[in-house]
This record gives structure tokens, sequence and C-alpha cells, in this order.
């Protein structure tokens, strides 16, 4: 944003952001990094997230089966389910390759 237009603050710039995740236009995404960053939301179909432990790199995956998922478990406790959060921890393929080339 700065780029565009110097004189924006950073507590403009996130005070906007915490506006269109109330209106439902953005969602905030908290990793285990504790750093929250924010994803549009319209018109984008849900998606979820596998985010590793180590270097922070994240990817976006989307599942039919997660979906159904939560309207399964909506159902069950007797919710009308409207979004969810998923993500999954782990050690992507080049921090394991780190590791094993460290191990020996």
């Amino acid at each position: 944003m700065q780029k565009k237009d110097t004189g924006i603050g950073y507590t403009t710039v996130y005070r906007t952001l915490k506006l269109l995740a109330e209106c439902g236009l953005a969602s905030e995404v908290a990793f285990h990094d504790g750093i929250t960053r924010f994803e549009h939301q319209y018109n984008r179909r849900s998606h979820h997230h596998m985010v590793c432990t180590e270097c922070g790199t994240s990817v976006e995956f989307f599942s039919q089966e997660v979906g159904a998922l939560e309207q399964e478990i909506g159902r069950k406790y007797h919710y009308l389910t409207t979004r969810h959060t998923f993500q999954i921890y782990g050690l992507c393929e080049k921090c394991r390759e780190k590791h094993a080339v460290s191990r020996t």
C-alpha cells in the first residue's frame, strides 16, 4: 500500500483490514507464529492451509471432504454452520531435507 500512497500508515491499513473482516469481505488467519494475516473472502471457495512449523511457509488447499465434514458435524450438534478454519501443521519438504542433511 505504501508504494501507492506513502501517506498511509500501518494503523490505517490494519483498521481497514479489521473492518473488512467484520463485514465478511476478509478473514483473519492465525498460524503458529502469532502473526495475524488477512485473506479476501469475496467470491471465494472455502480453503485450508498446510503450514510448516519450521520455516512458516504455507500452502492453500481445497477439500470437499472437509466441507462435508463441517456440515455433518453441524447437523450432529444441531448447528447451522457458516464457516470453519482448518490448518494442518508439519514440516515442508525443504525443511525435512535440511534435517536429513544435518543428521549425516
